[in-house]
């Protein structure tokens, strides 16, 4: 293989790196944003919820944890939402992590340091 066909190969090869960083990066960038347009929602749901329980108050009100609960269980669902992009994020950016206590890991560890839990 002449020294040409090497520095084409190589450059080929450096190309192809690169288009699927960009891609990855390009693919991570738009997983965070989603994340935060949801973090932004739940912000908004703690905005409404003071402002009802505000409101409640000031007119000498109880407040029930049923007249609450349709926000709780919009919250708690954004949450998982922003877990599960979290998640592809790792996977797209190859770290490992442990499900269980959603710290990264380094690539070598086959035990969870904090919960012991094994990580296939």
């Amino acid at each position: 293989m002449s020294l040409l066909e090497k520095l084409s190969n190589t450059l080929s090869e450096t190309a192809k790196s690169l288009g699927k960083k960009s891609s990855e990066f390009v693919e991570i960038s738009k997983l965070s944003l989603d994340a935060q347009r949801k973090q932004d929602k739940i912000q908004d749901k703690y905005e409404q919820i003071g402002k009802y329980v505000y409101s409640k108050l000031k007119r000498g009100s109880y407040i029930t944890k049923e007249e609450l609960e349709p926000w709780i269980n919009e919250i708690d669902a954004l949450e998982g939402d922003i877990e599960i992009l979290e998640k592809m994020a790792l996977n797209i950016r190859n770290i490992k992590h442990c499900t269980y206590c959603n710290i990264e890991l380094d690539d070598d560890v086959n035990y969870c340091p904090l919960c012991g839990k094994y990580l296939n």
